[in-house]
């Protein structure tokens, strides 16, 4: 996907806000630093990943958010049967934050003020991609690490896996998705402690996700036709720079022939059995449509549909791209958070 949002940041200005390692501070601000423990936990092609571009677990932050009229203190036990959701920001990986005050925190609001069963929610800052003229950071895997130091800490406070939602939007679906594959794929592998990967959560919700880092949908279909309805805009200099950010010694090709990236592609294969139930969200105005229905096409062929249980596909015909982030793009934001609370409640 060759796209930053043009009409905030530039990549010659582009700069992660707030820093991973320090909490945001301010009113309405709950956060906590989550343990880094993940790396007895990383097998096979994560694990490869890791040694070549360096990467290793850290501490980040995490946010909480609470019903309205709520206000939960930081660590405190669920009770049983409390959902929980587990948000993973959007943001092309470079870009956006998981506290309070930037623009993915309308998504966790929404969620709480339609969601009965969903009473606290948890954004991960997980670590942004970055490469020259930044300093490099934040390459693939770092930030499915860090959304996996995430889902351990829930369980360790007490949530059970069944009554965890993983929600991405954007790139945040796109890494949503990888933690979820990474889960399914290394669930029978032990540490040399004998420790295992948690079971997959309960529930996955994808917001726009970005289906396809490669170049499969690119320059055809939605991806052109939608240009004059979309926000987001798109340059070769931008697509470079997201894929050199993030794959850094990868190589920028790997997003055409490696499913933790482009899992919605049309030139890979991919599986998706052992997923959770999903809801998924598509506008018709965004350019990314095309690759997010061959995303659910893929997952409705291994899952099966609403009535099977599966995927719920909600389309939204005059939705741009990640719409759940505007307050101001109504009806569409209510009727997709209504749907969305009687899929989870």
């Amino acid at each position: 996907m060759r796209f930053i949002l043009g009409v905030i940041y530039n990549v010659g200005s582009l700069k992660p806000i707030p820093d991973y390692r320090k909490l945001a501070e301010g009113a309405g601000i709950k956060g906590e630093f989550v343990n880094s423990v993940a790396d007895e936990l990383l097998f096979g092609h994560i694990k490869a990943a890791t040694e070549k571009n360096g990467v290793k677990s850290v501490t980040v932050p995490g946010y909480w958010y609470d019903q309205p009229g709520s206000d939960v203190p930081i660590g405190t036990t669920p009770v049983e049967g409390e959902k929980v959701a587990l948000l993973l920001h959007g943001g092309g990986y470079i870009t956006m934050s998981a506290f309070n005050g930037d623009v993915p925190a309308a998504i966790a609001r929404g969620i709480l003020e339609h969601c009965a069963t969903v009473k606290r929610a948890f954004s991960v800052e997980y670590r942004l991609s970055a490469a020259s003229p930044l300093p490099e950071g934040g390459q693939f895997p770092a930030a499915l690490i860090d959304a996996l130091n995430g889902y351990l800490h829930l369980l360790e406070m007490g949530f059970n896996p069944k009554d965890v939602v993983f929600v991405g939007d954007s790139a945040g679906g796109n890494l949503a998705l990888a933690l979820v594959r990474y889960l399914v794929e290394y669930a029978n592998e032990k540490s040399a402690s004998g420790k295992q990967l948690p079971p997959v959560p309960g529930h996955l919700v994808l917001l726009s996700p970005w289906a396809d880092l490669g170049d499969s949908h690119l320059y055809k279909g939605s991806d052109v036709d939608n240009r004059g309805y979309d926000y987001i805009v798109g340059s070769a200099d931008s697509h470079e720079y997201t894929r050199k950010a993030l794959c850094a010694a990868l190589g920028p090709d790997v997003v055409n022939t490696d499913v933790y990236f482009s899992p919605g592609s049309k030139f890979i294969d991919s599986s998706f059995a052992g997923f959770p139930r999903t809801f998924m969200t598509a506008g018709g105005c965004e350019m990314l449509y095309d690759q997010i229905e061959t995303l659910k096409g893929k997952m409705v062929k291994e899952l099966g549909d609403r009535k099977e249980g599966g995927v719920e596909w909600h389309y939204q015909p005059e939705a741009i791209h990640d719409w759940m982030l505007f307050e101001w793009h109504e009806p569409e934001r209510t009727e997709t958070l209504r749907q969305l609370a009687g899929w989870l409640d």
